[in-house]
C-alpha cells in the first residue's frame, strides 16, 4: 500500500527501535501508520490488525532479541515486550541475514552504516585523548577505526578487537578497572570495564592499523632512563617515592594512572614536573625494584 510507506528520511536518523516498529519497516510500512488493535497499549499480548506475516515476524524478532549479536537491547518493556527495542543497523542486517524479504532502503541502513573509517581531526583526537576513562564498547570501537557510540551491528572486526582487547586484559599486558558493582547491563553494553586512555593508546596504537590516536611522546615508557642517576641517590630517590606512594595509598602497579593523579595535583598547586614519561618511569621503577 504506497500510502502506508515509511518516510524514510524520518527512521534512517532514528537509531533505536521497537521491536512492532522494526517489523513495520521490514514491511514497507510506516510505523506511524501500523493498524493497531482496540485497547491493546495496556496489554501484555498485542494484537495488530495487519497480516499474519506481520504478527509472525514480531514474535520472530521478540524471541532474538538480546540472544544475538545484531539484535542488543536497547531498552527493555517489562509489561509489554513488543515495545522492548533495538538498534535499527542491527535489526536491518540481521532481517536480511535470516532471509526476510525488506525494502531496500532498510538494507541501505546497514550498509551506510558499515563505513570502514571515519574522519578523526586533531580536535576530535584530543577529546578522546582526554577522557578520563574508555568504556571497553568505545575502546573496541576506536581499535576499528569507528567514532565510538554509533549505532552499528557488530562485524567480525569489531569482534576481533574484543578478543584481543579481553586476551589482553586476562595476560594483564593491558591495565583496566573493573567496577565492582557492573551489571548484567553493563556487561551487555560494554559498560563493565574501563581502560586509562594513556594505557589503551600505548596498548593499542601498534596492533591496529586504523586506530585513530598514535602514541604521543608523554605516551611513551621506557623504564631505563631511571639509571642515569648515580646508584644511590637513585635507590634514596626510588625509596622516597615508595614511602610518599604508601602513606598516600597510590597504587605504584598503576603507574599511568598514579602519573595521572601526580600531574594534576602538581599542576594545582601551581607546579611543574617532568614530562609524563618520566614520573611514569619512576614510578614503574619504583614498583619494580622494592
Amino acid at each position: 500500500m504506497t500510502d502506508r510507506k515509511p518516510n524514510w528520511k524520518k527512521w534512517s536518523l532514528i537509531p533505536d527501535v521497537e521491536i512492532w516498529q522494526a517489523v513495520a519497516l521490514s514491511l514497507d510500512i510506516d510505523p506511524d501508520k501500523v493498524r493497531h488493535g482496540e485497547n491493546n497499549w495496556m496489554s501484555v499480548t498485542h494484537s495488530y490488525e495487519e497480516s499474519r506475516e506481520f504478527t509472525d515476524r514480531v514474535q520472530v524478532l521478540a524471541s532474538n532479541l538480546g540472544k544475538v549479536e545484531l539484535l542488543p537491547i536497547r531498552a527493555i518493556n517489562m509489561g509489554s515486550n513488543f515495545r522492548s527495542k533495538t538498534a535499527i543497523v542491527g535489526f536491518s542486517a540481521w532481517a536480511t541475514s535470516v532471509g526476510w524479504c525488506v525494502p531496500d532502503e532498510l538494507k541501505k541502513i546497514a550498509v551506510g552504516s558499515q563505513s570502514s573509517t571515519v574522519e578523526f581531526s586533531e580536535e576530535k583526537k584530543a577529546t578522546w585523548r582526554q577522557k578520563d576513562l574508555w568504556s571497553e564498547k568505545e575502546f573496541q570501537e576506536l581499535c576499528c577505526g569507528l567514532e565510538p557510540n554509533g549505532a552499528r551491528p557488530n562485524t567480525d572486526e569489531l569482534n576481533s578487537a574484543l578478543v584481543a582487547i579481553q586476551r589482553a586484559v586476562l595476560s594483564k599486558a593491558l591495565p583496566c578497572i573493573d567496577p565492582s558493582d557492573a551489571t548484567t547491563g553493563d556487561k551487555l553494553y560494554g559498560t563493565a570495564r574501563y581502560f586509562y586512555p594513556a594505557d589503551a593508546i600505548q596498548w593499542a596504537a601498534p596492533k591496529f592499523r586504523k586506530f585513530p590516536i598514535l602514541v604521543g611522546e608523554d605516551d611513551i615508557i621506557d623504564s631505563g632512563s631511571t639509571n642515569d642517576a648515580d646508584p644511590r641517590e637513585r635507590q634514596s630517590m626510588l625509596m622516597i617515592i615508595r614511602a610518599l606512594a604508601a602513606e598516600s595509598e597510590f597504587d605504584l602497579s598503576r603507574s599511568s594512572a598514579s602519573a595521572d593523579v601526580l600531574i594534576k595535583a602538581a599542576t594545582d598547586k601551581g607546579l611543574t614536573l617532568p614530562s609524563r614519561a618520566t614520573v611514569i618511569k619512576f614510578l614503574k621503577a619504583a614498583n619494580d625494584e622494592f
